[in-house]
């Protein structure tokens, strides 16, 4: 399930907004863990709190056309040098089989990476209410989007 939890805090009051699940699936999935008492989820929000921080700045091998280490690189898995061409560009589609150099980009893993533990800091939070998940996300989702180390 791949959802993140906004709190707003006002006037003591705590509103929850869901980005990008169902707010019927993840109230499901609550009732599911208060009935259960599934500690599966909560184990992974606790291991969670161990990750990131995460950036597409972190451990780049090669940058965007654009020349920014902060923009974010992605290749067609299916696109190859053409080796008819010196600098073997523009690429050439070969359908079904996939290029080895998207492995060595790291951008989609940091993202990956990312969104994975956000999403795993976000049912900590919803499930517990214990704030140290919300701080835990707020921390990544600033070094990911404002404080990228270069």
């Amino acid at each position: 399930m791949a959802f993140f939890i906004i709190s707003i805090h006002a006037s003591g009051q705590q509103k929850q907004k869901f980005l990008i699940s169902d707010e019927s699936e993840v109230k499901a999935t609550k009732q599911q863990y208060l009935l259960k008492g599934n500690e599966k989820l909560m184990s992974k929000a606790e291991a969670a709190l161990l990750k990131g921080p995460f950036s597409v700045t972190f451990n780049k091998t090669k940058l965007a056309p654009s020349g920014d280490i902060h923009d974010y690189l992605s290749q067609a898995p299916y696109w190859w040098p053409d080796p008819s061409k010196g600098n073997g560009e523009p690429y050439i589609r070969k359908d079904g089989r996939r290029n080895p150099e998207i492995y060595k980009l790291n951008d989609r893993k940091q993202l990956g990476d990312l969104t994975e533990v956000l999403n795993d800091l976000a049912m900590g939070f919803y499930l517990s209410g214990d704030e140290k998940y919300a701080k835990q996300a707020d921390e990544i989702v600033k070094v990911f989007f404002y404080q990228s180390r270069y």
